[in-house]
């Protein structure tokens, strides 16, 4: 099961993550759904719901590095066009 915690987070939750502050409603709607499947994955004691905590407790930090790279990447796309 574990396997499959990791699938979901590298495949959906990962990528919910918003580059910019325009969606930043829709991430933090995410952020609550997460929360609310971790605490029911708890109830059940399935194995793997720490990971989904982890996650959320790292949203901002997650933001952030996401934040970085895009502006970085907007740097390197706008100097390899030469403005």
């Amino acid at each position: 099961m574990a396997d499959l915690v990791v699938q979901i987070k590298e495949a959906w939750l990962d990528h919910a993550v918003p580059a910019s502050l325009d969606y930043m409603d829709n991430y933090t709607t995410c952020l609550e759904q997460v929360r609310s499947f971790s605490d029911a994955l708890k109830t059940l004691e399935w194995p793997g719901a720490d990971t989904f905590d982890d996650w959320v407790h790292s949203a901002p930090k997650i933001w952030l590095n996401k934040r970085r790279e895009d502006a970085l990447d907007q740097v390197r796309n706008g100097l390899s066009g030469g403005k």
